[in-house]
C-alpha cells in the first residue's frame, strides 16, 4: 500500500519539507525512542507527540494519501536502518484525540450525518469496547501494526479538492469513478492519487451529503453524483441520462472509427488504380460505399439521441424552474398571511399621496412674498449693475490716459541718453512695448 517508493529511507519527504533536526543524531535518537511516562516530563512528551503528529500529516499530504498503518509509518520513517519505536503510542494518541479513525469504522454507513457517525464511533460504543481500548492504550498490549487508520484532516482536504474540480465541470451529473480518477491524475496537485484514496475521499463526501454513490446497472461500475448543495439520491432521470450519454459517446467513437476506415479504403482504391487493378479497386470502392451508408445511419441515430438527451435535460430544467416558482409562491402566500394584501398596500399609498400633497402646500405657503416686505425689484438691480459697468469704463480710460502721459515722458528721457557702443535708443523704442521701454529706462539709469 506504500506509495512514492522513490523516496528513500533517509528522505521520506523532500528536503524542504523535512524537519531541521532530521540529520541531528542525538535529537533523532530521542525522538525515535519509546515514550516515557507522561507524568515524568509532560512538556517533553507533548513536544515529541507533536513532532510525529505533524510529520505524519505532512507525509500524507505530500503523497496524496489519507490512510496508513503503523507498519507503513515504520517503513517510511526509517532512519539509518532503524524504525521509530514510538509510533504505536502516537497512533493511539491520535485515535484517542479523534484525529484518526479505524478504516473499518470509517467505511461504515452513517445513520444521518458525519456528526452522528462520529458519535456512534467514539461515544456510543459499549463499555467493554472502551475499557479494552483504554487498557491497550495504558498497558501497551500487542497492537496489530497492519490495522489501517483514516486521517480525518487529510481525507477532508483531498475530498474538497476533488469536489471543486469535478463540480466546476458538471454539477449534479453522474460520473464514473474511473473518469474521476482520470480527471484527478490530469491535475498536477493530485496526480499521484490512488484509487483507494479516491474512494475514501468519496465516502467522506457521502457522509457530508456532497456526493451519492451507486453501482451502474450496465457494467457494475461505481457511479458518483456530486453537488455543492445537499444531495441525497441518484434519481432515475440521472441514471437514464448517464446511459444515454454513454450511448452517445459510443456512437461517436463508432463513427470516428468508420471514418478512419473509409480513408484507409480510399487509399487502397487509389493504389489499385495506380497499378491498373480495376476489379480490386471496385471491390474496395464497394466496401467504401457500404461504410458511408453505415456512417449515415449512425449519424442519424446520433442526431436523434442528442435530441432526446436535450429534451430530457430541458424537461428536467423546466421541472426545477417549476419547483422554484412553487417555492416563490409559498413565500408570497406567507406574506399575505402576515397582512400584506392589495387593499392594505393601497391604503398606505393613499396615505402617502395625501402626505405629499400636504407637504407641497406647506412649501408653497412658505415661499409666498409677504405684502410689507421691502424687497428690491430686478429692474433696480439691473440699473445698479449698469452704472457700475459705466464707472469701470471711465476708470479704465483715465488709467489709459495716465499711462500714455507716462510713456511719452519715458521716451523723451531716453532720447537724451546715449552710451558709446550701444544702439540708439530711438531705434529700440520704435519696436518696444511699453513694458520693454520701462525696462530700457531703468537699465540706462543704473548705468
Amino acid at each position: 500500500m506504500l506509495q512514492n517508493s522513490e523516496l528513500n529511507a533517509n528522505s521520506p519527504l523532500p528536503t524542504e519539507k523535512m524537519p531541521d533536526c532530521w540529520n541531528q543524531d542525538n535529537r533523532m535518537n530521542a525522538l525515535f525512542s519509546p515514550f516515557r511516562s507522561k507524568s515524568a516530563n509532560q512538556q517533553d512528551w507533548i513536544s515529541k507527540y507533536k513532532f510525529w503528529n505533524n510529520l505524519i500529516y505532512v507525509w500524507l499530504k505530500h503523497t496524496m494519501q489519507c490512510s496508513f498503518s503503523i507498519f507503513d509509518l515504520n517503513e517510511i520513517f526509517k532512519r539509518k536502518g532503524c524504525s521509530p519505536l514510538c509510533l504505536t503510542t502516537v497512533t493511539q494518541e491520535m485515535l484517542r484525540n479523534r484525529e484518526i479513525v479505524l478504516e473499518e469504522e470509517f467505511l461504515k454507513e452513517p445513520s444521518d450525518s458525519w456528526t452522528t457517525w462520529s458519535l456512534d464511533v467514539f461515544i456510543k460504543k459499549p463499555l467493554t469496547w472502551s475499557y479494552y481500548k483504554m487498557k491497550d492504550y495504558v498497558i501497551g498490549q500487542n497492537i496489530d501494526i497492519n490495522t489501517r487508520y483514516v486521517h480525518l484532516k487529510a481525507v477532508k482536504e483531498i475530498a474538497e479538492q476533488i469536489l471543486s474540480t469535478i463540480v466546476n465541470e458538471n454539477d449534479n451529473i453522474l460520473i464514473s469513478i474511473t473518469e474521476i480518477l482520470e480527471k484527478c491524475k490530469k491535475e498536477e496537485t493530485y496526480s499521484d492519487i490512488s484509487e483507494n484514496t479516491l474512494k475514501l475521499a468519496l465516502i467522506w463526501l457521502k457522509h457530508h451529503k456532497k456526493a451519492v454513490l451507486k453501482k451502474s446497472s450496465i457494467n457494475n461500475e461505481l457511479l458518483v453524483k456530486f453537488s455543492t448543495q445537499t444531495i441525497y439520491e441518484i434519481s432515475e432521470i440521472d441514471e437514464t441520462l448517464y446511459k444515454l450519454l454513454n450511448q452517445e459517446s459510443k456512437f461517436e467513437r463508432e463513427i470516428e472509427l468508420l471514418e478512419k476506415e473509409k480513408i484507409i479504403i480510399m487509399d487502397k482504391v487509389k493504389t489499385c488504380l495506380a497499378k491498373e487493378l480495376k476489379q480490386v479497386a471496385k471491390t474496395h470502392l464497394r466496401k467504401k460505399n457500404e461504410i458511408e451508408k453505415t456512417i449515415e445511419k449512425r449519424a442519424q441515430i446520433l442526431g436523434n439521441l442528442r435530441a432526446l438527451i436535450l429534451s430530457i435535460q430541458d424537461t428536467h430544467s423546466n421541472s426545477s424552474a417549476v419547483d422554484a416558482f412553487k417555492l416563490g409562491s409559498n413565500v408570497l402566500s406567507q406574506f399575505e398571511e402576515k397582512g400584506l394584501t392589495e387593499y392594505k398596500v393601497r391604503d398606505v399609498m393613499d396615505d402617502l399621496n395625501e402626505a405629499l400633497e400636504n407637504y407641497k402646500d406647506v412649501q408653497s405657503t412658505l415661499s409666498e412674498i409677504l405684502p410689507n416686505a421691502d424687497f428690491e425689484s430686478d429692474s433696480d438691480l439691473e440699473k445698479e449693475l449698469s452704472e457700475l459697468m459705466n464707472n469701470d469704463d471711465v476708470l479704465e480710460s483715465t488709467s489709459n490716459i495716465n499711462n500714455k502721459e507716462e510713456l511719452d515722458d519715458i521716451e523723451e528721457r531716453l532720447r537724451n541718453l546715449g552710451v558709446a557702443g550701444l544702439p540708439s535708443p530711438q531705434k529700440s523704442l520704435k519696436t518696444s512695448t511699453p513694458i520693454q521701454k520701462k525696462k530700457v529706462l531703468v537699465q540706462a539709469e543704473n548705468m
